[in-house]
C-alpha cells in the first residue's frame, strides 16, 4: 500500500515539475519507471570538487575531535541517531566539536 502511494506521490510531483534533479545517475532509471519524463530529468552530483580545495592550507597544530553532519533535517536522514551518537561521542570525549 505504501509502495503504491508514494508512487503516486512521484508521478504527480513528476507530472508538475519543470525539472527533475537527482543526485546520482542511478535514480534516473526509477524516476523514469515511476513516470518522470526524461526530458526534465537533470543530475547534480554530491561531493566536493576537490580542485578547487587543493590549495587551501591545512591548519597545523592539535585538532579536536570533530564530528559533522551534513544533510536536510528530515526523518529519513535520521538526525536522532546521529544527536545520540553525538551525546555519545561528548561522554567519552568531552573535549570533541559537534556540528549540524
Amino acid at each position: 500500500m505504501w509502495v503504491d502511494t508514494f508512487t503516486c506521490y512521484s508521478r504527480a510531483c513528476y507530472h508538475a515539475a519543470a525539472k527533475i534533479i537527482t543526485l546520482y545517475g542511478g535514480n534516473q532509471q526509477f524516476q523514469i519507471e515511476d513516470g518522470a519524463d526524461a526530458a526534465k530529468l537533470e543530475i547534480i552530483p554530491n561531493g566536493v570538487d576537490y580542485e578547487r580545495f587543493a590549495s587551501v592550507a591545512r591548519a597545523s597544530g592539535e585538532r579536536r575531535p570533530t564530528v559533522a553532519l551534513i544533510g536536510r533535517v528530515v526523518p529519513i536522514k535520521d538526525v536522532k541517531t546521529f544527536i545520540r551518537a553525538v551525546a555519545a561521542l561528548r561522554r567519552m570525549i568531552p573535549t570533541s566539536q559537534r556540528w549540524c
